[in-house]
């Protein structure tokens, strides 16, 4: 039972790994999401080649290098990171009342929700900080069999370094493309791209009016929608040239909303009429 739990754990992590992976890459080209199984193959492919270095005379020495170097630190800069992207400059007060427009005023209004700004503001960011800095200050370099050589230990920094280099990398191509002044580039930085919301413009709408009604900004743009040629054509243009992108009219999308609303309402008549055969159904059974 301890080995099935084993691999339980391993395909439970793998499924998260993976989804992770191909959704990223069917985000940036829509056009493969039809072929997501090829890609998943694909991927699983390669990684199982890459893990046979494990299973060598050598493993022992690459899976001292993975476990120190790949998982030990970089995570917890990527959890930091988004945590203040989210709560410190996004905010908590915003990000609360995009929970409010999806859950509704007594969710958000309770006393246990109460909790959670405090949470992901102090107490999360906290403990991730307290973590890293406990570990930066306990690093030692891996042994298997005595220390590892100079070039065993460049190695394992470069796998690291790999990963929390895409972050400032982002930030400084992102300010170099965008244009205006040093303080407009920083603020369109720390802000929503005006694609930022739900898909639909009347879901749209109404989270900008429930922001609005709580002191907030939407963030997005409320008459920005996407056409379905864009979407199925490639991602979405870079972040300098979305912040001058016109507006779509009401007009090209509006017949193209109009059939989805009247899906959901069908969908929402069907369900409700389902419930009540089965309530009547019920009712003449008991007679």
């Amino acid at each position: 039972m301890f080995f099935f739990m084993l691999i339980i754990l391993g395909l439970d992590s793998q499924f998260v790994q993976m989804e992770i992976l191909v959704t990223a890459v069917t985000d940036m080209f829509p056009k493969l999401r039809h072929r997501k199984s090829y890609i998943t193959t694909a991927f699983c492919t390669i990684l199982c080649i890459l893990g046979f270095t494990c299973v060598t005379r050598a493993g022992g020495y690459w899976m001292a290098v993975i476990d120190q170097y790949s998982v030990n630190f970089h995570k917890l800069v990527f959890a930091l990171a988004e945590c203040a992207g989210l709560c410190w400059f996004y905010g908590p007060k915003r990000f609360m009342n995009d929970i409010r427009t999806m859950m509704g005023d007594k969710v958000v209004e309770s006393r246990g929700f109460k909790f959670w700004p405090i949470t992901w503001v102090v107490i999360t960011p906290g403990l991730m900080l307290f973590i890293l800095a406990f570990n930066f200050i306990s690093w030692t370099e891996p042994q298997y069999d005595g220390p590892f050589p100079p070039w065993g230990q460049a190695i394992g920094w470069m796998i690291m370094l790999s990963s929390l280099i895409v972050i400032p990398m982002d930030w400084a191509f992102f300010i170099w493309t965008t244009p205006g002044t040093y303080k407009e580039r920083l603020h369109a930085l720390i802000n929503p791209l005006p694609s930022w919301g739900p898909a639909l413009r009347h879901h749209r709408q109404e989270a900008a009016d429930v922001h609005r009604m709580n002191g907030t900004d939407f963030g997005g743009q409320v008459d920005y929608v996407k056409k379905k040629k864009d979407l199925e054509n490639g991602p979405e243009p870079p972040p300098h040239e979305m912040m001058d992108l016109n507006p779509i009219p009401e007009s090209e999308d509006e017949e193209e909303e109009k059939k989805i609303i009247e899906e959901e309402e069908e969908e929402e008549e069907e369900k409700k009429g389902a419930e009540e055969k089965k309530g009547s159904d019920a009712e003449d059974a008991a007679s």
